[in-house]
């Protein structure tokens, strides 16, 4: 079959997981004998794609977009967008991608069907197409701002749930979320594929690189506690900066904290607290960091603080796990599925519960030890490798429905 691959703009995670998956379908492309064409919505996209994909086996192109402005479609979805722009005070008419704009540039260049790498991308069409899930935390927990404010939840709910119905197959990353989209949207189970989040392979395969430079770059120490996450409210640094308090005051630990990531509108309140709780001295913000940096900061930390209320399926523990770094990580529902017993599982509503494992994780170094020795071998139990050749079967399972039709 001809495949077209669609995703959008990603940062963070959702990048690396993009390229990732890029990189590896370009290393296996020649053991399929599906082809394989990458599109995606603008130049800009196409520029940053292109290091990550051989163009031996894998078509890069931009699809046109319409010439129509967003205000002129009248499906539900695009109703509420401009409604929340309107409440969000901006007056731009973006002209932006559509799915009929996709569908149309698919049947004319003999695409059969369609992969939508990412979630957040994912758009419904007539024509066959596998969709990615990657959580489904505005139905589970749909008080946080950031899937909640806005008009964010309806758009989030109208737009995932008529994607994951209307999809051939749907690629999730663990039993609890196939569950979830069983539950939730009445996808039978035949239909979901479950194909584990990968380690990233430039956590397996590092570059060679002066872990202390970098460590004098941002003027640090090693032995630091580490979170690399973006500034949502979900991600939960609160609560871990009341576990750092705790440390400090109940058991005279001055532990240092890193933070690593993008502020996403929770950035001021956190630094409020950091300064409320007399926290400055200990916790340096780093801000965006480049991912060959990152791999040094996960080298030389005591530990990686993963402490997100959104699960179950992180990238961050899987990096660390390969960089040799101990993790401790919330145990939500699916946790123990991804992570085994490599990780520290706590509660991530208790600082107390968060404070304590540090404090052992600290106290007791057989207990690392063990720990970074487990990560190591739950890292190499599934990579992208696996993943692409995950997608081949269901591909090679589908095709011959397809093949039924012009």
């Amino acid at each position: 079959m001809h495949v077209g691959l669609f995703a959008g703009k990603q940062s963070g995670g959702g990048f690396t997981y993009e390229t990732e998956i890029l990189a590896a379908l370009s290393k296996l492309a020649c053991q399929s004998r599906h082809e394989f064409t990458f599109m995606v919505p603008s130049v800009e996209d196409c520029n940053i794609l292109e290091p990550y994909i051989d163009a031996n086996y894998i078509n890069l192109v931009v699809v046109p977009k319409s010439t129509k402005p967003v205000m002129k479609n009248r499906s539900l979805q695009n109703l509420i967008l401009l409604t929340t722009n309107k409440l969000l005070g901006r007056r731009d008419k973006v002209r932006k991608l559509h799915a009929d704009d996709l569908e149309k540039f698919v049947r004319a260049n003999g695409i059969q069907i369609i992969w939508f790498i990412d979630q957040t991308y994912g758009m419904v069409t007539d024509m066959p197409y596998l969709a990615t899930s990657w959580d489904l935390q505005h139905r589970l927990q749909p008080f946080f701002p950031e899937v909640n404010e806005r008009g964010i939840w309806d758009r989030r709910e109208q737009g995932i749930s008529r994607y994951l119905q209307r999809a051939t197959m749907v690629i999730a990353g663990s039993q609890v979320l196939c569950s979830d989209i069983e539950r939730f949207y009445g996808v039978p189970a035949n239909r979901i594929k479950i194909l584990p989040l990968p380690t990233p392979n430039f956590a397996l395969n590092p570059p060679e690189l002066d872990d202390q430079a970098v460590l004098e770059k941002y003027e640090i120490s090693s032995g630091y506690l580490f979170y690399p996450a973006q500034f949502w409210s979900h991600k939960n640094h609160i609560n871990l900066l009341l576990a750092l308090n705790l440390l400090r005051e109940k058991y005279g630990m001055n532990l240092k904290m890193v933070f690593v990531g993008s502020d996403h509108g929770n950035g001021a309140y956190i630094k409020q607290k950091i300064q409320e709780l007399n926290l400055a001295v200990q916790v340096n913000i780093l801000g965006f960091v480049p991912q060959s940096d990152l791999v040094a900061l996960y080298r030389q930390a005591l530990a990686l603080t993963f402490v997100t209320f959104f699960g179950p399926d992180n990238l961050p523990p899987l990096e660390a796990f390969a960089l040799g770094c101990p993790v401790i990580a919330s145990s939500v529902l699916g946790a123990q599925e991804q992570l085994g017993n490599a990780a520290l599982l706590v509660d991530p509503a208790n600082p107390e519960e968060i404070a304590l494992a540090i404090r052992k994780l600290y106290k007791t170094p057989t207990l690392r030890a063990s720990l970074i020795r487990r990560g190591k071998q739950r890292a190499l139990k599934w990579t992208s490798e696996d993943f692409v050749k995950g997608v081949f079967e269901i591909l090679d399972e589908f095709e011959p429905f397809r093949r039924t039709w012009a």
